[in-house]
């Protein structure tokens, strides 16, 4: 439920401390009139851009979350060499450059997510100890890639009409680049961290919600893969929360009609109760692992 909240967008392009000429667009979208309780570090997925979840930001503004995201090298509107010169680790490095160059309060309350690839970074950098300046109150998985397929789409083209259902979503831009083969270094690269990301835990004091799409209807994350390791992650994690939404697309948080919106809420539900409004999941279309 919308309480009528503006949010501040403001956008920005940082020089990073990279070996390749690099200048990344970075959106900070804050809520206005009300204070910022956490901020929320979001990891946009491949092809993806920082400004494709608005629905998604704007709910967390009227939750009290200020949220940072920021395009990739070779997408969006950053301007650098090529993704192929960068490793998860790099992007790693780049994403906690980026989070020191927006911090506001470093006692803030941070919560890191991440969206596909954006999960699968997120994951990685909660495994490699990033942010450690911060407190991480939670982590949010939308579709991570912890196992992705190799023809993504199912012919290795990324097309709005694979990724999600919806015919309008708020998307800024058709999907750039098109193609892991596009990037085909990142891409070995991203396949390969995919299983580290498996073969590691991630740390059992950070809280994590993770969303799963439809085992028959995600054409790039293999949902039976990434379902067993939520189970095993559950051996030694036990504040990790997972919902299914059986009848969704790969593009969780922007899906057609009621499974978009309850994936917002399942979100919005996992931050507030990190803080001080515990209350049960709404969750509609979904249903809990």
């Amino acid at each position: 439920m919308s309480t009528g909240l503006h949010a501040k967008v403001s956008e920005h392009v940082f020089k990073m401390n990279t070996s390749q000429e690099c200048y990344i667009r970075t959106i900070i979208q804050s809520p206005e009139g009300m204070k910022t309780k956490a901020d929320m570090l979001f990891f946009i997925g491949f092809g993806d851009r920082a400004d494709n979840h608005d629905p998604l930001f704007k709910l967390m503004n009227e939750q009290g979350i200020r949220v940072i995201s920021f395009d990739y090298p070779t997408h969006g509107e950053s301007r650098c060499s090529h993704l192929d010169y960068e490793t998860f680790t790099s992007l790693s490095d780049m994403a906690q450059e980026i989070e020191e160059k927006t911090r506001e309060d470093v006692n803030r309350p941070l919560f890191v997510s991440g969206w596909s690839t954006g999960g699968l970074l997120a994951v990685r950098m909660m495994q490699n100890n990033y942010l450690a300046e911060r407190f991480v109150q939670g982590l949010v998985l939308i579709t991570p890639g912890i196992s992705v397929y190799t023809f993504v789409g199912g012919d290795g083209i990324i097309r709005e009409k694979t990724l999600l259902q919806n015919p309008t979503p708020p998307h800024m831009g058709p999907p750039s680049p098109v193609s892991p083969f596009l990037t085909p270094v990142f891409a070995v690269n991203l396949k390969f961290n995919s299983s580290l990301a498996r073969g590691s835990h991630l740390p059992n004091f950070i809280p994590t919600l993770v969303l799963v799409a439809g085992e028959k209807l995600d054409k790039y994350v293999k949902t039976p893969v990434l379902k067993e390791w939520i189970k095993k992650e559950r051996i030694t994690k036990n504040n990790l929360t997972a919902f299914q939404c059986e009848n969704s697309m790969h593009e969780m948080d922007n899906e057609i009609g009621t499974i978009g919106p309850t994936v917002r809420n399942l979100i919005k539900d996992f931050v507030n109760n990190q803080q001080d409004k515990i209350r049960p999941y709404d969750t509609a279309a979904c249903k809990s692992l």
